[in-house]
Parts: C-alpha cells; sequence; structure tokens
C-alpha cells in the first residue's frame, strides 16, 4: 500500500495545498484515507491496521478508529467475522452494478465539464494522460491508478455540480481498490490510453457529447478486464 500520510491533490476532500491542519485530526485523516481508497492505494482484501496507519499518519489511533469507521459506514471497508477491518473484494454482479451508475453520472460530469474547462487546465490532462501511459510501459500501477484518478476528478470538479462530484467520489471509494486488477493481465492499462486522448480531444473542442460518450466508453471498456480478475 501506498504510505497514506501522501495528500492527494486530485479530490474535492483534500485542498490542493495538502491537507488542512486547521481541520479536526480525524477529519484530515478520513480524507486522507478516503483519496488514497478512491486512488487503488489500497489492494482488495487487504487488511487495514489500526496502529500502522497511526504510525504512519504521526496521530493517535482514535482519529484512525474513528475514520475507519466512517469508511465502513461509506462502505469502502468492511469488518470481518475476526473484528478486523478490511478492504471488501466486490463481486462481479456487485462491480458491474456500479460502473452502470459510474457510466450514467461520469458522463453527466464530463460533458458539463466541456464548458468550463480552460485550455491550460486541458493540458494538464493531456500531461496526466502521458504519465499514464509511462507508468503503463514500466508497470508502476500505483503511479498509474493515482494519475487515472487525478485525471478524471480533474474533469468532474470543473462539472462545478458539487452533489454530482458527491455521488461520483462514493462510487470510486468502493470501486478503486478494484482498479489495481486493470495490472492482472499484460496490455490492459495501455489500452485505456486511447479512451482518454478521445476524452481530451472532445474537451477541447468544447463538445460535451462527444466528452460523455469518450468517458463512458472509458469507463464500460475497463469492465470486462476488471470483472475477469474477481474470484467470484
Amino acid at each position: 500500500m501506498t504510505d497514506p500520510v501522501v495528500a492527494l491533490s486530485a479530490f474535492s476532500t483534500i485542498p490542493d495545498g495538502g491537507l488542512d491542519d486547521s481541520e479536526p485530526m480525524n477529519g484530515r485523516v478520513y480524507a486522507t484515507l478516503r483519496a488514497q481508497l478512491m486512488s487503488g492505494a489500497f489492494e482488495p482484501g487487504e487488511v487495514v491496521s489500526i496502529r500502522s496507519l497511526a504510525e504512519k499518519l504521526g496521530t493517535s489511533t482514535m482519529p484512525v478508529r474513528e475514520a475507519l469507521h466512517r469508511l465502513i459506514g461509506d462502505r469502502a471497508l468492511e469488518t470481518r467475522a475476526n473484528r478486523t477491518i478490511a478492504v471488501p473484494l466486490i463481486s462481479r454482479a456487485g462491480f458491474r452494478a456500479i460502473a452502470e451508475v459510474r457510466v450514467a453520472l461520469e458522463g453527466l460530469a464530463a460533458e458539463r465539464a466541456a464548458k468550463h474547462l480552460s485550455e491550460a487546465e486541458i493540458d494538464r490532462l493531456d500531461a496526466l494522460t502521458q504519465g499514464m501511459a509511462e507508468a503503463a510501459r514500466l508497470n508502476e500501477p500505483q503511479r498509474y491508478l493515482a494519475l487515472n484518478t487525478d485525471f478524471h476528478h480533474s474533469i468532474y470538479r470543473a462539472a462545478q455540480n458539487p452533489v454530482l462530484l458527491d455521488l461520483i467520489e462514493k462510487l470510486w471509494v468502493q470501486a478503486g481498490p478494484q482498479f489495481n486488477f486493470l495490472f492482472h493481465t499484460v496490455g490492459v492499462p495501455m489500452r485505456t490510453i486511447a479512451p482518454h486522448e478521445a476524452i481530451i480531444a472532445a474537451l477541447r473542442a468544447g463538445d460535451g457529447a462527444g466528452a460523455r460518450q469518450s468517458v463512458q466508453r472509458d469507463i464500460s471498456e475497463s469492465i470486462p478486464d476488471i470483472v475477469e480478475t474477481l474470484p467470484v
């Protein structure tokens, strides 16, 4: 697992400058772990240690415990029979259900974002995509997944609809760990680059319908590769 103390500026829950020291510690821990889950930094089935996380974050176990219980409520984590806390392994049917809703919501967000993204912001999306291609070639899953998450959520924030963004993030916090399965089959991560390039082209043209279709294609084409690796 990537060190959870690293702040990911890709998400609305974490400011661009990093974690906000003015926020209560439990909120900061929750935001950090939530962002890490969305970016695939935790593996499906991974057991989460409260003490280990507290040590890495430089805090006591209490805010970590509170944050983990919030994440259990978000269905991002689960409590097992032996009272350990772990990242769920989503079933094939469950993953397809999440993806079906993602297609609708993220397509809408991309369509709206096409009206608001500047050329500089689209150039940044292009740079993120090139970074993903390099990470795929070098077989660097964590870098690839972090860049992919930044790419998508930069678009969705630009939709300027906080309700829509919140719904999308609630789905990503459940699906994010499962994205690690993209690296279980050789060549799959590189195949995701073409849909991203299509998204960028549509956004540059201000083509909202094209951006929606390209995002929906990106999600839909990755579903079989992930589902095939899920055990049930």
